[in-house]
């Protein structure tokens, strides 16, 4: 019997592929097949299959596809490109031939990256377990054309790995259908049509024949290829709008920042954790995946991984001269042709595959370095300084509009809109939504400068302006014609002249938070709203589609609203709940200048019987009063030759509450781990701190641990807490420097020569069925100026509370 396998929804035609005779570094050409599809609803489009499978237009897949390929070449991948109108069935089936099989050869590397619609199929094959096929939507299919179904791209695949080629499949497309439009105006176009096409092309064999089934018999007996894949089976893949307002897929944008700052040893699993962050960070709740060969994970994601990622710059190389021999392996100096004239400096980091050294003394000519873990180079190695650590992105994007209105004035246009909206409201079942966040608007009355007031609906994408002070007889007009069940948001801008009080944006004193001319390519939305006859003004997650969806990516869906009676002092409210929504972001996004060296991911142990929580995909399930302690568990074989590193542990609530957990402030220095006198039988499983270090408590949602590992210590750990922000000195560790800055709000392009790796774990604090406020909880999940977390004294460690 046919066995199925679905990830991210595309049954296992993916997940079955054939073997490659060899998944080292490729020795052949490099080859790449990109798709991208924006245009569906073109002159030859058929109106009424459009409008049956809701075949929408898209903003960012060519923008992706022309990214993705761009940057496959800049790896030495010949590409071909398949744009719109060019990307039909028969013109990807026969590229996919003509470029990628029938040239295969052992040691070729080879890539298929889509980015478009996906969708279903009526499947002919009674062994399918939910009677569908997954399909890529060719361009044509809008006309009449067949979709691309997972069984022919089964067999594409499987001829092509047949060959000994090494292949990588990026999908950036959804298989959960074309749901509606959903979020706030920050939310982006759903990259997924709906699924009745009727019968469809099968140029492969029926699935459900004796050799097809017999091949998926075999599947465990096959090696295979890579496969990405931008959501998991129940999610939706989105577009989202950068800086630049410019739309991208949420996916791809992700994936190929990531990629930017990839030290050269990192395996494609670490890849895309670094992905997923991103995408969180980015306050989209879409999780990618990663499936095929799990040898291939642990390999770099393109066979070039090793050279140097220096952001367009030449870096300097230098060549090993020769090798200590008598300290241990990890200990050795290293001796290298080349010092000041290379543009070497004492601290770089410099590497080579898996080897890696540290620059101790640099003279005119000559550099002697330490090396660090137990890979030694040959004489004649080049090892490479790494640059990266750089950022150069603002930390926050937010839409804060300004109006030439009053706050008396916008009292009052919020009055007039809802006494419009009253006539209608029993009569047509149209409601009022007051809290966007947790209860879905369908559409949207907001001021936007430049337009003055629209009506937007987020399902229909439709689009009224009003005049900048619309009489009543005018709003009434455009107010009926929203449809039954309707619910309506009205999002107030600030009032005239005090956008001043805010001192965000380039050029501003917190040019870390980055204010955006529209609603799309925000984060968060300053959202003003009258409570009684007074003007509050909060954040709002523009991604927020439900009660505490923000939560569950571990960003606040909302700030608490702030009247706005005094602007000066409201300003400055304002002003400190961005700066804390920018942290938080800060340290949901910051990645790893070292991954795949310090072998250890943050773990839970259960008091009292020590039962391991590992971190998964998903959220670990805790529940109210249970304790926990924390520990280093590592997936290899214990080894001395790890290298120490310096531990700090922070806590984050969706709240937005953060406070360093561990080391205890008393005692910052107690926090090198592994310690030396550790045995080598005890390196797998490593508890840090108190035990219990941390209680379990209301309220419920998403918490985050972060577990920050340096090879070097952070003299004042203090700021890696919310409070006791100070400027930046020039003797600061350089992660401090960088935390710091983002703690100002501020922009700063660092170069950070200091390793040290980033491991994050979430848990979901489940609510009793009738939940109650424990004692000594201040707050909730309303605001981020809730207090849930609190570091322990010395006598107290016992009995802490985390987040």
């Amino acid at each position: 019997m046919k066995r199925m396998v679905t990830i991210c929804s595309m049954a296992a035609w993916l997940l079955v592929l054939v073997a490659c005779s060899d998944l080292g570094a490729a020795t052949g050409s490099k080859r790449a097949l990109v798709v991208g599809i924006d245009v569906y609803r073109g002159p030859d489009a058929d109106p009424e299959i459009v409008q049956r499978r809701r075949l929408s237009n898209l903003a960012g897949a060519v923008r992706d596809a022309r990214s993705v390929a761009d940057l496959l070449e800049g790896r030495g991948f010949e590409v071909r490109t398949l744009i719109n109108g060019e990307a039909t069935r028969a013109a990807i089936v026969d590229a996919w031939g003509s470029h990628l099989h029938k040239p295969a050869r052992p040691g070729d590397e080879l890539v298929f990256y889509f980015a478009g619609h996906g969708s279903r199929a009526r499947s002919a094959d009674p062994q399918e377990l939910d009677g569908l096929d997954e399909t890529l939507v060719p361009v044509d299919a809008a006309a009449g054309g067949s979709d691309l179904i997972d069984d022919d791209l089964h067999r594409h695949i499987e001829n092509t790995t047949a060959e000994g080629a090494r292949l990588t499949v990026i999908l950036d497309a959804c298989f959960s259908g074309a749901a509606s439009r959903t979020g706030l105006l920050g939310a982006g176009a759903v990259r997924g049509a709906d699924g009745d096409v009727g019968p469809v092309e099968r140029s492969s064999p029926d699935s459900s024949s004796p050799a097809a089934a017999t091949f998926w018999e075999k599947e465990q007996e096959h090696d295979g290829a890579l496969f990405l894949a931008a959501a998991r089976a129940h999610q939706q893949a989105r577009e989202i709008y950068d800086a630049e307002q410019k739309a991208r897929g949420v996916f791809t944008s992700a994936l190929l920042r990531a990629l930017q700052t990839s030290p050269p040893w990192e395996s494609a699993a670490q890849l895309m954790k670094r992905t997923q962050a991103r995408i969180v960070a980015d306050g989209q709740d879409q999780r990618p995946m990663l499936a095929g060969n799990p040898e291939r994970w642990r390999e770099p994601l393109f066979s070039d991984a090793g050279a140097p990622k220096t952001r367009g710059r030449s870096a300097p190389s230098a060549e090993v001269l020769g090798i200590g021999h008598d300290e241990p392996p990890a200990l050795r100096p290293v001796y290298l042709e080349g010092g000041l004239d290379r543009g070497f400096r004492v601290g770089d980091l410099l590497t080579h595959r898996d080897v890696r050294a540290r620059l101790e003394e640099v003279d005119l000519v000559r550099s002697r370095g330490r090396l660090l873990g137990s890979a030694l180079p040959s004489v004649g190695t080049v090892l490479t300084r790494f640059e990266t650590g750089e950022l150069d992105e603002p930390d926050l994007r937010v839409f804060m509009p300004e109006s030439p209105f009053s706050a008396r004035e916008l009292v009052a246009f919020h009055r007039r809109v809802l006494g419009a909206l009253s006539q209608n409201l029993s009569q047509r079942s149209i409601r009022i939504v007051d809290e966007p966040w947790a209860d879905q608007p369908t559409h949207i009355v907001y001021y936007q400068p430049g337009e003055g007031w629209l009506l937007v609906g987020l399902q229909a994408d439709s689009r009224y302006r009003l005049a900048s002070r619309p009489e009543d007889d005018e709003l009434s007009q455009v107010l009926n014609r929203l449809p039954a069940h309707a619910a309506v948001s009205v999002e107030l801008p600030l009032p005239h002249g005090s956008i001043h009080a805010l001192p965000l944006g380039a050029d501003r004193r917190h040019d870390g938070v980055h204010l955006t001319e529209r609603p799309e390519g925000a984060l968060y939305q300053l959202m003003g709203k009258v409570q009684g006859d007074v003007l509050r003004f909060s954040w709002v997650l523009t991604t927020a589609t439900a009660a505490d969806s923000g939560s569950s990516l571990g960003l606040p869906t909302h700030t608490q609203p702030i009247s706005f009676g005094d602007v000066e002092w409201a300003g400055r409210r304002l002003t400190e709940q961005a700066l804390k929504l920018a942290q938080i972001r800060f340290w949901l996004k910051v990645e790893s200048l070292e991954t795949g060296h310090f072998p250890y991911q943050l773990a839970l142990a259960q008091d009292p019987d020590g039962a391991a929580r590992l971190p998964t995909s998903e959220p670990l399930a805790v529940r109210p009063g249970e304790r926990y302690g924390f520990a280093l568990a590592s997936a290899q074989s214990p080894s001395t030759s790890v290298l120490p590193r310096y531990l700090y542990l922070l806590g984050i609530t969706a709240s937005g509450e953060r406070k360093l957990i561990f080391p205890h402030p008393t005692r910052p220095t107690e926090n090198l781990f592994p310690q030396p006198e550790t045995p080598t039988e005890s390196l797998a499983w490593i508890p840090f701190g108190p035990q219990p270090m941390l209680r379990i408590k209301l309220p419920a949602g998403i918490d985050t641990y972060i577990l920050l590992a340096t090879e070097e210590p952070i003299l004042d750990p203090s700021v890696l807490d919310a409070g006791g922000v100070r400027a930046p000195r020039d003797d600061d560790h350089p992660l401090a420097c960088l935390i710091l800055s983002n703690q100002l709000g501020r922009r700063g392009d660092y170069t950070l020569s200091t390793l040290w790796s980033i491991h994050r774990l979430t848990v979901e604090v489940i609510a009793p069925r009738a939940p109650t406020q424990p004692h000594g909880t201040v707050g909730s999940r309303d605001g981020v100026n809730s207090s849930k977390l609190k570091v322990p004294t010395e006598k107290q460690h016992h009995d802490s509370a985390g987040p």
